[in-house]
């Protein structure tokens, strides 16, 4: 006896864009876990500030202002998307700008000395009362208590704030040809200099005492930085190497042993807390979360890295261009936007209509 067959029941269309749903907002769900596991994506954006214009160092006022100093002896600003250069020097030879400092003033420093920005007069005003008639700057560094200490040729100067009368400071313990390349004030208010040909001295008193043990004799060191663990890395032509307390220096990493380090930042508001190296074949980072992590080459730009410069964790290289670092995770946040909006129409769906349960 032959069974009636049982009625075929077509799916509705609401059934099927239920189904379409549920495909859908899964489908989201799984690329939002991928987004935990994925690397992140990167990008170095050039910024500027115009063609043809070489930067050389960088600068951020304490509200995040971002100043770049130019080979071609010109200082600019960024203001929003756009550069503005800072006036002009009456110096027709103007010389590149190899040293630059934001706050308390903004002042630029070259082979043809140091200059400050007066913004009532809107113009470049020469720093002299006080200093050699000709010197050539290596570094400015503005101190806790809002002094500017200036690093010249012909030694190392010293001015209130207001920057109007300079100080010869101490040279005793230097070696008579050191170059002070960059100066550094740790959170205890040591200051360090990092010299071409000498290695890194300390300020002890009046005196200056070397620093390098544990560093290839005669090194040329080029920055210095304290990390939020309280230890301390410096930048040579042998790489970067880093100590705690008043222990030896000891390399940091393996991946960048013999590299010349140029320049150090930290950044940390795109994503883990950063280290970051520039060199001559590009930009590097070492992740500082957990322990037994290298360096990482993480980009080459259009040339050696000369700056970095970060404001709140936010990351700004001079390459020859100003580049914005950019940082967001490996899949865009928008896949969890639709994924909530997909799941509220399924869950709607199920609500007015409880048998679609079964589809889901």
């Amino acid at each position: 006896m032959n069974r009636p067959a049982a009625p075929r029941i077509r799916p509705t269309g609401l059934s099927f864009a239920a189904g379409m749903i549920v495909m859908i907002a899964f489908f989201l769900l799984t690329l939002s876990l991928l987004s935990t596991i994925l690397p992140r994506n990167e990008l170095f954006e050039a910024i500027g500030p115009q063609p043809g214009e070489h930067v050389l160092t960088l600068a951020q006022s304490a509200t995040g202002g971002l100043f770049a100093g130019s080979g071609q002896g010109r200082v600019w600003e960024r203001r929003g998307a756009a550069w503005e250069t800072v006036g002009e020097r009456d110096d027709e030879a103007a010389t590149g700008i190899t040293a630059l400092l934001a706050e308390p003033q903004l002042v630029a420093g070259g082979a043809d000395g140091a200059w400050r920005w007066n913004a009532a007069a809107a113009q470049w005003q020469r720093l002299e009362d006080g200093l050699p008639e000709m010197y050539r700057v290596s570094a400015l560094l503005a101190e806790a208590d809002g002094a500017v200490l200036l690093a010249t040729d012909q030694g190392l100067y010293r001015s209130e704030a207001e920057l109007t009368q300079w100080q010869r400071l101490p040279d005793e313990g230097l070696p008579e040809s050191a170059t002070l390349y960059r100066l550094y004030q740790d959170g205890d208010g040591r200051l360090y200099a990092a010299t071409i040909g000498h290695g890194l001295y300390r300020l002890q008193g009046a005196h200056w005492q070397s620093d390098s043990d544990g560093l290839p004799p005669a090194s040329n060191l080029f920055d210095l930085i304290e990390l939020p663990d309280g230890r301390q890395v410096v930048a040579t032509e042998h790489g970067p190497f880093q100590r705690s307390g008043d222990a030896s220096w000891q390399p940091l990493g393996e991946a960048m042993a013999g590299k010349r380090v140029l320049t150090l930042a930290l950044s940390s508001d795109q994503g883990p807390p950063l280290l970051w190296a520039g060199s001559d074949d590009g930009l590097h980072r070492l992740l500082l979360e957990g322990d037994g992590h290298d360096w990482q080459h993480a980009a080459r730009l259009a040339a050696q890295v000369s700056a970095l410069s970060s404001h709140e964790g936010r990351l700004f290289v001079a390459a020859g261009h100003v580049y914005d670092y950019q940082s967001w995770p490996g899949l865009s946040g928008w896949h969890f936007f639709l994924t909530l909006i997909f799941s509220g129409l399924l869950f709607y769906a199920i609500s007015r209509h409880p048998r679609l349960a079964r589809v889901a």
